[in-house]
């Protein structure tokens, strides 16, 4: 009866939105699975006046039923805990003995508890998550943003704070929160200052893909773990792993370089300029020189977003997809967050946000370097 009449949005979980309140039907086979919460800003103060980036924080999260309630516990306190032991094939996923040292060693904190309104045959869980996406969910807290307009924040106006999006997809689901802060400015006058923080919570992989060392001569952004029995035979030791794509022949033993089982896509989102795309997409597809060097044919392609009429379903805040962005604020700069695994550095996703302004500091270093070689410039 709770969402009879509700609108809903199927995916890893199902989303019920109805009279101003949304509801969160958690399958009971998401239970003690990892997932990964990341959120970051969606849209900044209209008087900010610096840029602190938009990753606000990333938790690798499990959730756990205790009685009536459904908890979200953080698996990322301090460093992420593997065993060299521990296989990457299903097959290999058994306890081994450091492995249950690990589990036994830490416990993380309960970063959000829901009360279990209802539950069907399947066990599935039915939450009401209104009044914390409404809210400014402590660990993933947007007072630092807040600060980049000049405020000092203070509470939030629940008045004035709801969600103003909520989706799910089949991996993943996007919660878009739109919060107004009560802040006080430098002469100690009260403010309201609104802003809106993107949440993506997504499954990891199943089988995790096998890790790769990050090695500071080669270009990877990585991730840091506190690895057990490791393969030189250290007792613990912190070990970066790089951050990097699955990518996994389509044919074994065919002569390399082959195609891969499914490329890189990545997405022109439809907010990016005309006149800027042809650039953007020879930007992306320019890395193939460099796959083909380590093995992999056709394995980054750049392609527009399809239209609402060519997949209604597709969507930008969709975390299985890599989409370049364009930011209209008047900022020289570009980032690339990522959702990735942080058992093992694989990206699940990665959108690139592009802001105008970068084009002209190119300009000015392609003067600064070419002027006196390129008559173009």
């Amino acid at each position: 009866s709770l969402v009879e009449g509700a609108e809903a949005s199927e995916g890893a979980a199902t989303i019920y939105q109805k009279d101003g309140s949304h509801y969160f039907s958690v399958p009971k086979s998401a239970l003690d699975r990892t997932l990964f919460w990341s959120a970051e800003v969606a849209r900044y103060p209209a008087d900010a006046i610096a840029l602190l980036g938009t990753e606000i924080a990333t938790h690798a999260v499990k959730l756990e039923r205790r009685d009536s309630r459904l908890l979200v516990r953080s698996l990322s306190s301090g460093s992420v805990r593997i065993s060299h032991e521990r296989g990457t094939s299903s097959a290999d996923l058994k306890m081994q003995p450091i492995d249950i040292a690990i589990a036994n060693a830490q416990i993380g904190p309960i970063l959000l508890s829901f009360d279990i309104m209802a539950e069907d045959e399947q066990g599935d869980m039915l939450v009401d998550a209104t009044a914390a996406f409404s809210s400014d969910i402590p660990d993933f807290s947007a007072k630092g943003q807040i600060a980049s307009t000049g405020l000092t924040p203070l509470i939030v106006d629940p008045k004035r704070s709801y969600i103003s999006q909520a989706t799910a997809f089949p991996e993943n689901i996007f919660v878009k929160s739109h919060l107004t802060f009560m802040a006080q400015d430098q002469t100690g006058q009260d403010r309201a200052v609104s802003i809106e923080v993107a949440h993506t919570i997504a499954l990891l992989p199943d089988e995790p893909m096998e890790r790769r060392r990050f090695d500071p001569r080669v270009g990877y952004f990585a991730t840091e773990v506190l690895e057990f029995e490791n393969a030189s035979g250290a007792v613990s030791e912190k070990t970066q792993l790089a951050l990097r794509h699955r990518l996994v022949h389509a044919d074994p033993e065919a002569p390399l370089p082959s195609d891969p089982v499914e490329p890189l896509i990545y997405y022109l989102s439809p907010e990016i300029p005309e006149r800027w795309r042809p650039y953007v997409r020879a930007a992306i597809e320019d890395w193939q020189p460099a796959f083909e060097a380590a093995g992999f044919t056709n394995a980054i392609i750049a392609k527009d977003a399809p239209t609402p009429a060519e997949d209604p379903e597709w969507s930008v805040n969709d975390a299985r997809y890599n989409v370049v962005r364009w930011i209209a604020q008047p900022v020289a700069n570009a980032l690339g967050p990522n959702v990735h695994d942080p058992r093992t550095g694989e990206i699940v996703s990665a959108h690139i946000l592009v802001w105008p302004d970068v084009i002209n500091v190119f300009s000015d270093y392609y003067f600064l370097l070419m002027s006196k070689l390129d008559p173009l410039a």
